[in-house]
């Protein structure tokens, strides 16, 4: 694990994007991740703020440098006094982007900085490898002015390009009509591909492909409304790509109006879905992957972790580990032999005929420090008082008395969950989870003995 740096207990960081402006203050846990506390955003939409002559308004300044006002009293009453400025693509092509910066720091007394475009992918880049089990494929961050695309291996990025393809660009540049046109989705669609084929040459569909920015965060919440999922959470959303053609063929189809009906998408997100969701799958398409993995944080969280630790790329030791300890300090890891002892009485505790089968399992759960919440779900024990909501919402409360087939299965659900990085999840929708664990888990939910707990 990188050293850590000397730090404050919270960090904030402002990121004044294309789209929506965003404040969003973190804490800090043992492990060195960070945990999102707060959040506040307001859709300035920048971008069109930046005329012909490529200069900012003057009226776009004054409302951002306002709303920053605004941003860093919240911050300060959260106990950061100090929070840090990032601005990405549409005050970077701005001529007066600069000006805009040195207002910030000189009239706000904020530490402001102009990310680069390579940057701006690295720092998001940076969080998904340290909030999500990551090690290799490819990241796409979809903002407002830009698509970011970062190479990952072994957890490291090895190469970063930024296109000019932001969900909102591309929607003022090439969708005139509502709904857009066949003529206009082909269009785009084109110009996407040529773009990836001139600057993503090194893209193979290796690995796994992880989606950044509001389009996909928009996609799995679509999508969750539409098959009544229990999984409250985006990040780790995992969408096959046929679900996400059909949210686009969808939604790209209906008139913004009746497009403000689609359960799950965000008001200030209708306009933008058509032209965000089609370059999303067309990089899919160009790249050869089949499935989308969520991540709910991306460049401010990069930026976060860079405060915290010393290096400018920091990896944290455990991902599985740190995003736990982030939302349950109270389940740090301990010392893993002594979670196998608990494990090993526990089947005993069960009365399992073959204990080899389960033991491994449960192993690697109280492995994880995830014994108290576990041990409680599944021999029925009260939880530990420290033990939040959440927690609860995380496994499926299922009635397993007398089942050792539904006991192992949730067992191993459990089990793909904690390694799959989620928080707040119920095991029984959970879209980590192996095909053909999840159609066994479907199945034995309808049996007659089984039942969800209320």
């Amino acid at each position: 694990m990188p050293r850590l740096a000397e730090r404050s207990p919270r960090h904030a960081v402002i990121d004044i994007g294309s789209n929506t402006t965003t404040l969003a203050v973190y804490e800090v846990s043992a492990t060195g991740a960070v945990d999102r506390i707060l959040q506040r955003g307001d859709p300035l939409r920048l971008l069109r703020a930046v005329g012909p002559d490529r200069m900012l308004s003057p009226g776009a300044i004054e409302g951002t440098v306002q709303l920053l006002q605004q941003f860093a009293r919240i911050a300060k009453h959260a106990g950061v006094p100090k929070p840090i400025c990032l601005a990405t693509s549409a005050v970077r092509d701005a001529r007066n982007g600069a000006a805009l910066i040195a207002r910030i720091r000189t009239e706000l007394g904020i530490a402001a900085e102009l990310l680069s475009e390579e940057d701006e992918g690295l720092a998001a880049a940076t969080s998904v490898v340290n909030q999500l089990p990551v090690a290799d494929g490819c990241m796409v961050d979809l903002g407002g002015g830009s698509l970011q695309v970062v190479e990952l291996r072994d957890r490291r990025a090895v190469a970063a390009v930024s296109l000019p393809l932001g969900a909102l660009r591309s929607t003022d540049a090439f969708f005139k009509s509502d709904p857009p046109s066949g003529a206009e989705v082909t269009a785009l669609r084109r110009q996407v591909e040529a773009d990836l084929r001139r600057a993503c040459g090194w893209a193979r569909g290796r690995g796994v492909l992880v989606g950044v920015g509001g389009t996909a965060r928009a996609f799995a919440k679509v999508h969750r409304r539409q098959v009544a999922a229990t999984l409250q959470h985006s990040h780790g959303y995992r969408l096959e790509r046929d679900s996400l053609e059909a949210i686009f063929e969808h939604t790209s189809r209906l008139p913004i109006e009746r497009r403000r009906e689609v359960a799950g998408l965000s008001p200030h997100r209708v306009d933008l879905m058509p032209a965000g969701a089609l370059t999303i799958l067309t990089v899919m398409r160009q790249f050869g992957y089949e499935d989308l993995l969520v991540s709910h944080y991306g460049v401010r969280e990069g930026v976060a972790l860079r405060q915290v630790h010393t290096a400018h790329e920091p990896l944290l030791a455990d991902v599985r580990e740190s995003g736990l300890t982030v939302r349950f300090p109270q389940l740090a890891s301990h010392d893993a032999t002594r979670f196998r002892g608990l494990a090993s009485g526990l089947v005993v505790e069960l009365g399992l005929e073959d204990p080899m089968e389960l033991a491994p399992v449960i192993a690697r759960l109280f492995s994880l420090g995830t014994h108290k919440f576990v041990v409680g779900h599944l021999i029925k024990e009260p939880l530990a008082g420290f033990v939040q909501a959440e927690v609860l919402a995380m496994i499926a409360a299922l009635d397993v008395s007398g089942e050792r087939e539904a006991l192992r299965l949730v067992a191993e659900a459990t089990c793909a969950v904690v390694e799959g990085g989620f928080t707040g999840a119920c095991v029984m929708d959970a879209p980590c989870l192996p095909p053909a664990l999840r159609v066994r888990l479907a199945a034995l939910r309808k049996g007659p003995s089984l039942g969800r707990a209320n």
